[in-house]
């Protein structure tokens, strides 16, 4: 019994530690379980998590769109849209009052639609900046396109632009440890190391104020420009960097 308990605690530590919190700088895989502890929603994102299968013999890895909604006064929320016929699902509530439900990933090329339902009230998701009219007075949530893979040809990309959260990304399945540096950390490589993720993408969520700031990666120990950044400059020592503009 003992042994158990021991097993347990250590299973749920592990949840706590290997899923992302929104905004805190790390990469966006995990358990399914450990979505019960998150603490704040966030925008739409791709994730890659394991989860039990139905039959609940072995764990499997599944991709797909996380959508989030924080409401502690909430009965039940559910939701629905191109996805599943809009069928209403009922989305699952964790302990700190964040509603969560997962997209899974498929071959769809076109955008989603789709609606939150809290205690019969429905609503576009608030989180979501893309929407659009729904014909009825109100507005529809747009998932454009994250069903796709991301790919390997990836830069950084704002998440959330009210809070200024810049998600860095680097595609680099080879490489054993990456750190960014820039203006916004004094190039201290020690300051904002990234995460790999099972698709070999490297990955950072940091929050930063408004302005223009030049950086680099740190691939084991070699610079590199962000590839696919098309904005670049150079440094005081003439050495290439890739720049980042925030508004």
């Amino acid at each position: 019994m003992k042994f158990a308990k021991h097993v347990c605690a250590a299973f749920i530590g592990l949840c706590l530690l290997s899923f992302s919190l929104p905004g805190d700088g790390s990469n966006e895989s995990g358990t399914y379980y450990s979505l019960r502890f998150l603490k704040e929603a966030s925008s739409p994102r791709q994730v890659s998590m394991m989860k039990f299968s139905k039959d609940n013999q072995k764990t499997v890895m599944v991709r797909g769109t996380l959508i989030t909604y924080k409401n502690r006064q909430a009965s039940t929320v559910s939701i629905s849209g191109d996805f599943n016929n809009w069928t209403s699902v009922t989305m699952e509530r964790g302990d700190h009052g964040v509603w969560y439900y997962l997209i899974e990933s498929s071959d769809s090329d076109e955008k989603i639609r789709y609606k939150l339902c809290a205690d019969g009230i429905w609503i576009a998701d608030p989180l979501n900046i893309h929407k659009s009219d729904d014909g009825a007075g109100s507005y529809v949530s747009i998932l454009r396109n994250t069903m796709k893979p991301e790919g390997t040809h990836l830069t950084y990309r704002i998440i959330n632009k009210r809070k200024n959260i810049v998600e860095f990304r680097l595609h680099a399945p080879r490489a054993s440890m990456v750190s960014l540096v820039g203006d916004f950390n004094n190039w201290n490589p020690e300051n904002d190391m990234l995460k790999k993720d099972p698709d070999g993408i490297w990955r950072l969520k940091k929050r930063i104020i408004d302005g223009k700031y030049k950086y680099n990666f740190i691939v084991d120990g070699k610079w590199r420009i962000d590839r696919y950044n098309p904005h670049t400059a150079t440094n005081r020592i003439g050495q290439m960097c890739s720049v980042l503009r925030m508004k």
